[in-house]
């Protein structure tokens, strides 16, 4: 598309700004044309007047208005910060080869990925939190990656200290992180792709580091899947991140179901106890999801 004679113009007096409980929304207002008026030169369609969004005009009209910048998503209000360029409309002057572009600004950074709604969003929530568990031994020294020898374990806890008292576990804290992950995908002819790989994830543990997470302390526990428009859907998946691998202490017990004692600091305490790995199985969490 040729383009030596076209105008980019800010209409005077189009700005407008409204500020509510934080949330800044700004529009400014173009006019686009052609200057040479030469139907089929330039500018039949929206499609290329998008191709002008980061330009300057190529013709000044001979009225000798400054030729203003056509902006792109991401673009700063003038004079401000922190108010980004975020939609856009454009229409056509009815009668006229004049292209009307309004620019909305919002007070969110432009990041140039998926917006809320389109294919690719993706947005995350964090519960970071403290809760209380029963342990037999406090600050255990943690098997690599979480794992251990058998299901029901064969490892025996080692390091740390022992708090129980005569096998009755004490409540020590356990810090975790629950993670929600909401995407947009699109899909058609039936349920999104990404729901093959969540069902083969669930219940498996990063088999590498994942975003800062070493490996085996986040588990993967699965996925909802809802439609949100004609081929359109919003999948919400859930991991927990937790600093003891999801491992499990169970103390040793004899042939009647008694916990076998012997004194340790004073205390008669449980004479062996070991781990319990529930979830055993790794997976590449990056699988999962090609926005995430």
């Amino acid at each position: 598309m040729a383009t030596p004679n076209i105008v980019i113009q800010e209409q005077a007096g189009s700005r407008t700004w409204q500020y509510d409980q934080g949330k800044v929304t700004a529009t400014r207002t173009f006019k686009v044309w052609d200057s040479a008026n030469v139907m089929g030169s330039a500018l039949e369609t929206p499609y290329e007047v998008r191709q002008l969004f980061g330009t300057a005009s190529t013709g000044v009209p001979s009225t000798g208005v400054e030729p203003w910048h056509l902006p792109e998503a991401g673009d700063l209000f003038p004079d401000e910060t922190d108010v980004y360029a975020q939609s856009y409309a454009i229409s056509r002057e009815p009668g006229t080869d004049h292209w009307v572009v309004v620019w909305t600004y919002r007070n969110a950074e432009y990041t140039g990925g998926a917006q809320p709604a389109e294919p690719g969003y993706v947005e995350w929530t964090l519960d970071i939190s403290a809760t209380f568990v029963d342990r037999w031994i406090q600050d255990p020294i943690y098997p690599t990656g979480g794992a251990v020898s058998a299901v029901e374990g064969a490892n025996i806890i080692t390091g740390g200290k022992q708090v129980d008292i005569q096998g009755v576990p004490l409540s020590v804290v356990r810090l975790t992180t629950d993670i929600l992950i909401s995407e947009t995908v699109a899909s058609t002819g039936g349920p999104p792709a990404i729901y093959t790989a969540a069902r083969a994830a669930r219940g498996t543990r990063n088999g590498s580091t994942w975003y800062g997470i070493v490996k085996g302390k986040a588990l993967y526990i699965g996925c909802n899947v809802r439609r949100v428009g004609v081929n359109l859907y919003t999948v919400q998946h859930r991991i927990q991140e937790a600093d003891d691998y999801h491992l499990i202490q169970y103390p040793d017990r004899d042939s009647t179901g008694k916990i076998p004692t012997a004194e340790r600091d004073g205390k008669d305490r449980a004479k062996q106890v070991l781990w319990r790995q529930p979830f055993p199985k790794f997976s590449n969490f990056d699988a999962i999801s090609g926005n995430w």
